[in-house]
């Protein structure tokens, strides 16, 4: 790995664990309940069946990481059977730049805005980045890839 990225992943760890030294956590004055395990998962599957949005929340991420699993299962040993590293590193860093790009466009704008925004479409547009920036790099891999041909 190279020292700068190195260096630079060194320093936001040290950034966000300085920031959680800071911040002062409220007491909420919160109580141990004792109850059995049975009990627990019980009333833990109440809690989120009487709560729709909950519900929703859980159906949506289970679907998402089901096909995010199966994707980036999949993509490393396609891109790496006839790409360099370099290519698969370009492929995840430009997954991670779309995420990025519309988390910031949706996420940064003002708090109304992004709660009218996620309770109209739910939180799908760091997604919807993700896929198109995957797309798009993987339409640019093809388009870059040496062409073989099949001499007979």
């Amino acid at each position: 790995m190279d020292p700068a990225g190195l260096l630079v992943d060194m320093g936001t760890f040290a950034a966000g664990a300085l920031t959680l030294l800071f911040v002062r956590f409220p007491n909420l004055s919160f109580r141990r309940r004792e109850e059995n395990f049975r009990s627990e998962i019980r009333n833990g599957r109440q809690f989120i069946t009487r709560r729709p949005g909950l519900r929703a929340a859980l159906r949506f991420f289970v679907i998402d990481h089901v096909f995010h699993t199966l994707g980036f299962a999949v993509i490393t040993p396609m891109l790496l059977v006839e790409q360099p590293a370099s290519v698969l590193g370009l492929a995840l860093g430009t997954g991670g730049v779309g995420g990025l790009t519309g988390s910031a466009l949706f996420g940064g704008l003002s708090p109304l805005v992004s709660t009218l925004l996620f309770q109209a479409i739910g939180s799908v547009w760091p997604t919807i980045g993700l896929l198109i920036g995957m797309c798009v790099l993987s339409i640019v891999c093809v388009l870059a890839a040496p062409q073989h041909t099949d001499d007979v």
